[in-house]
């Protein structure tokens, strides 16, 4: 007797205390008994519960399908039942339920039936939640040309976008669901599969890497291609569990990259004929950039340049710097036009000429940030000067020295008429007249007759 009145007490707090909502209902469809949480998940009260129609917690939708169970509990086609379903609460507001219904019999042959219930709106929201998120990865991944596709430890394959399964079907006729190999040998040969288990196995080791895979044309249908291939190791809990892939098509940037290599061939071509360099300054970070002509006219290689002013300056002949440091100051105020011209001292202590142009970019302050422009090798240029200022010098001392009288005339008027442009020193001496004295002067006004007549004659044309 004391144990039956045990099992009650043990009964009744299991009841009462339970997480789930516990009621038992009659025969008739009613609640005989419920227990607070039941009452906290339909928002009644312990006193509104008996004599409450059990299919009436239920949305109208919903109360034939809990009634058809029910009866078939009662009639024994069924020992239990279980329901995903909409209900409704005492204010009106609708919650989903997990309902789990069993038929109990008493001792007495009396039966009920055990309504064991959860309120599952939550989790609900949050499939709903999953299921939307899985959606809009699955439109995002498929709204892109590139190929996606991830791989388990077993080289199966995980997921997949659509781009990757027609990539394989118009590549090699052939369709990849979830669950199968990656590595089909009826489909790929062996240097093909190694190649890819290999590529794999690193990103299942862990590692995260990225590739650019050239395939070349077989075809008119099957043109050369690159692909930039990615491999991202999945972790979870467990360690590696498998690796994602994205590949993208850079055919076309590869295109322009070769495009682009040609282009800059041809200018550094062009920089090397005109010995022309380009050269860029950040005045914030002093970062020098230089074009490959600018470290061939400066004689010293990358590696032992430091690409900054300061290294720049050493280059700059001592001779010039003050001159070069005004004329900078004066650029960097916005005073003047960016153009030095100065000698530079290459690292084998050859002295050339060089010529500096460019702009300067100053920001809303006023502020100079960073120069750029070109250096030219003008020591070629210069040499020129120099041998045609001496060959001048030779000739004017040759001119100068002789005791002939030599003069060099422009002619006007179809040969009538003749201007003095110049004459030597012997000459200049004679006629007791200055080199501007005599310059551009007609020959009538400066020699008198009758030896003007006989200039005019021999040098008329």
């Amino acid at each position: 007797m004391q144990n039956a009145q045990n099992n009650h007490y043990l009964t009744a707090a299991t009841f009462h205390t339970s997480y789930v909502g516990l009621a038992l209902v009659d025969t008739d469809g009613y609640l005989v008994q419920a227990n607070d949480k039941f009452c906290t998940i339909f928002g009644a009260t312990q006193e509104q519960i008996p004599q409450t129609n059990f299919y009436r917690l239920f949305a109208d939708a919903a109360q034939d399908v809990v009634k058809t169970s029910l009866q078939k509990l009662w009639q024994n086609e069924n020992t239990s039942v279980e329901i995903e379903t909409e209900g409704v609460k005492t204010d009106g507001s609708k919650i989903d339920l997990s309902v789990h219904v069993d038929l109990y019999t008493t001792e007495t042959s009396q039966q009920f039936i055990v309504v064991a219930v959860n309120d599952v709106s939550v989790h609900k929201i949050q499939e709903q939640q999953k299921e939307y998120d899985r959606l809009d990865k699955e439109a995002l991944i498929n709204s892109t040309t590139d190929i996606i596709w991830s791989v388990n430890k077993e080289y199966k394959l995980l997921a997949a976008n659509k781009p990757f399964a027609r990539s394989l079907r118009k590549s090699n006729n052939v369709y990849l669901e979830p669950g199968d190999s990656v590595l089909v040998k009826d489909v790929f040969d062996d240097d093909l599969i190694l190649f890819w288990k290999n590529l794999y196995d690193r990103g299942l080791r862990g590692e995260t890497f990225s590739i650019e895979l050239h395939t070349s044309a077989v075809n008119e249908e099957a043109l050369e291609r690159w692909d930039a291939i990615s491999f991202n190791p999945i972790v979870s809990e467990e360690g590696v569990i498998g690796v994602a892939c994205h590949s993208r098509d850079i055919t076309q940037t590869k295109a322009y990259e070769r495009e682009l290599l040609g282009l800059n061939d041809q200018l550094e071509t062009a920089q090397q004929i005109a010995k022309l360099g380009y050269w860029s300054h950040n005045l914030k970070t002093d970062e020098l950039f230089w074009s490959k002509e600018v470290y061939q006219i400066y004689a010293v290689s990358r590696e032992d340049f430091e690409g900054n002013f300061s290294s720049f300056y050493l280059f700059v002949h001592p001779d010039d710097r003050e001159r070069f440091e005004k004329e900078k100051d004066l650029v960097l105020a916005g005073a003047a036009p960016l153009y030095h011209e100065h000698r530079i001292v290459t690292p084998a202590n050859e002295i050339k000429y060089v010529i500096q142009k460019g702009t300067v970019l100053f920001d809303e302050e006023k502020t100079p940030i960073a120069a750029q422009g070109t250096v030219q090798d003008i020591t070629g240029l210069k040499k020129a000067e120099e041998a045609l200022r001496l060959n001048e010098e030779q000739l004017n001392l040759i001119y100068n020295s002789t005791n002939a009288i030599i003069f060099l005339l422009g002619v006007e008027d179809g040969g009538k008429n003749f201007r003095f442009i110049s004459m030597n020193n012997t000459g200049l001496s004679t006629i007791g007249l200055s080199k501007e004295q005599l310059f551009n002067k007609l020959v009538k006004d400066v020699i008198p007759e009758p030896s003007c007549t006989l200039v005019h004659e021999k040098y008329r044309l």
